[in-house]
C-alpha cells in the first residue's frame, strides 16, 4: 500500500509539473501576443501615415512627367499641323496609358486657329453619343490638383501646356493647347 501511495504521489507530482509547464507556456504565449500584436499595429499605422504623402507626390509626378512627355512628342512631331491629328495623337495617348497604369484619362485640348474656340481633339475616354465632351481649360503652366470623390476615389488632376518655343530663349512661347490627365491613387 505504501508503494501505491508513493506511485500515486509521483504521478500527481508529474502531472503537476506538466500542468506548471503548460501554464508557463500559456503565460509566455499570452505575453508575446500582448506585446507583438499592438506593436505590429502601431508600426503599420505609422508607416502608412509616413508613406502616404510620399506616394501621393510620386503619383502626381507620374502625371506631370507623362503630360510633359506627351506635349513634347506632339510639338516635336508637329502633330497639330497634320490635316487629321486625332489618330496620331490617340496612338500616343494609348501608349502612355499602357505604360502608366495609374493614369485613367488623358485629353488633348487645342485652340481652333480659325474660330479661337477651345476644343478637345483627342481623348482616351469615349463619350456617349449625343453627349458633349467635357471641356478643359488651356493652361500656360503645369497645374496639379488633388481631388477626392466617393465614386472615383482619390486622384490627381494634372494640366500641362503644349507650347512651341522659339529658338531664342527670350522670345515668348506660343501656347498651342494643353493636356489634361487624371491620375488615380
Amino acid at each position: 500500500a505504501a508503494r501505491l501511495r508513493g506511485a500515486g504521489a509521483e504521478a500527481n507530482g508529474a502531472a503537476g509539473a506538466v500542468r506548471r509547464q503548460l501554464d508557463l507556456q500559456a503565460k509566455i504565449s499570452l505575453v508575446l501576443v500582448a506585446v507583438i500584436l499592438p506593436t505590429f499595429l502601431i508600426v503599420t499605422i505609422v508607416e502608412n501615415q509616413l508613406t502616404r504623402p510620399m506616394l501621393e507626390d510620386e503619383i502626381r509626378q507620374v502625371g506631370i512627367i507623362s503630360g510633359k512627355t506627351l506635349a513634347a512628342e506632339i510639338v516635336s512631331g508637329r502633330m497639330l499641323q497634320l490635316p487629321h491629328p486625332q489618330p496620331v495623337i490617340d496612338s500616343h495617348l494609348q501608349e502612355t496609358l499602357y505604360s502608366q497604369p495609374n493614369i485613367v484619362r488623358i485629353d488633348v485640348t487645342v485652340r481652333d486657329p480659325l474660330t479661337g474656340a477651345v476644343k478637345n481633339i483627342a481623348s482616351t475616354v469615349e463619350e456617349e453619343p449625343g453627349e458633349e465632351p467635357p471641356s478643359f481649360p488651356l493652361v500656360d503652366s503645369v497645374i496639379s490638383e488633388y481631388k477626392q470623390s466617393e465614386e472615383d476615389g482619390d486622384y490627381w488632376e494634372v494640366n500641362v501646356p503644349i507650347e512651341a518655343r522659339a529658338r531664342d530663349p527670350k522670345a515668348p512661347r506660343k501656347l498651342l493647347g494643353s493636356i489634361h490627365l487624371v491620375v488615380s491613387m
